[in-house]
């Protein structure tokens, strides 16, 4: 469960940075991103 927890924030985290690498994101982007691919995921 850990594991699994960890790998997914990993993706979140890479799917969101890689679309955004000119800028830190905010924390409300960052849970906007997260809550948009949780979303289109399920």
């Amino acid at each position: 469960m850990f594991s699994s927890k960890v790998l997914f924030f990993k993706i979140v985290l890479g799917f969101y940075f890689h679309k955004n690498l000119d800028r830190y994101p905010t924390p409300k982007e960052l849970i906007k991103n997260f809550f948009d691919l949780i979303f289109v995921k399920y």
